[in-house]
């Protein structure tokens, strides 16, 4: 009974939300949208888009019910995603795993919303009669977002890079090319060799890592890894200090053991 109570409230709110886009009819002309869904008949793939919910995530595409009222908010860009799919569900329920990937990508370049995209990207992993190189196409895809998230958020920390030598150019040129803000500087300093980072606190551990084993595997002999003494935010800087010659050469199994590895002060 009170499943049929539930299934009666959820009718009722969706029509209500149907005639009120009708209403208003704006923000790329909903209405047509709506009517061009619903002729085509793959409700379950707008579901998809404009609604997830963990304990519904068994539920094929066809069981789904439409939720309008995320549309409100986000109806353009949903909706756009939601055709998207529609025009390639063929490519998507194939089980042709070049095509597959071909189209994954696509989309994590074409839609930006990564919180929407890593929960469509579930759901059809979710689906059923999708064999399991299928679904590790789509749960693939899902690391992919969570990679690019974290290199936008990555690309947000200057890191001046003071180059002495043919090497770290060449070394500070492949980390710009991997979407991280390098800023090159020719080093004034006499000491030559690049064997210290200094960072501020703010800086996320994993970028940290990142940089100090690309320089290590590049020939580096990475000293020290120091906190700025000054207060500065979203800064790494890489260079020479003499005083870090004192000090061992960190090695990669440092970096990957430890988070440990940042001095208080050089």
């Amino acid at each position: 009974m009170e499943k049929k109570h539930k299934e009666y409230y959820e009718k009722e709110k969706i029509k209500q939300e149907c005639a009120l886009l009708e209403k208003e009819n704006k923000h790329y002309n909903r209405t047509k949208n709506l009517e061009f869904f619903k002729s085509i008949g793959i409700t379950a793939i707008i579901a998809i888009v404009v609604t997830f919910s963990g304990n519904n995530i068994s539920r094929t595409l066809k069981e789904k019910e439409i939720e309008l009222s995320k549309i409100e908010n986000e109806s353009s860009y949903k909706l756009d995603l939601a055709r998207f799919l529609t025009e390639n569900r063929e490519i998507i329920f194939s089980n042709d795993i070049i095509k597959q990937n071909q189209i994954m990508v696509l989309m994590t370049v074409i839609f930006e919303d990564t919180t929407t995209l890593k929960k469509t990207f579930l759901a059809i992993s979710k689906t059923k009669d999708m064999d399991t190189v299928s679904i590790g196409v789509w749960l693939e895809g899902i690391k992919i977002i969570n990679k690019i998230s974290e290199l936008k958020e990555f690309a947000k920390v200057n890191i001046s890079y003071y180059t002495s030598n043919d090497n770290d150019k060449q070394i500070s040129q492949y980390l710009k090319n991997q979407g991280l803000n390098i800023i090159r500087k020719e080093s004034t300093n006499k000491y030559e060799y690049t064997n210290t980072m200094w960072v501020t606190k703010d800086v996320d551990i994993k970028l940290i890592k990142l940089i100090a084993e690309v320089l290590i595997q590049q020939g580096i002999g990475l000293r020290q890894i120091v906190f700025f003494k000054e207060k500065k935010q979203n800064l790494i800087q890489i260079g020479g200090l003499e005083k870090s010659e004192k000090f061992q050469k960190i090695t990669i199994e440092d970096i990957k053991n430890s988070n440990d590895f940042i001095r208080s002060e050089y």
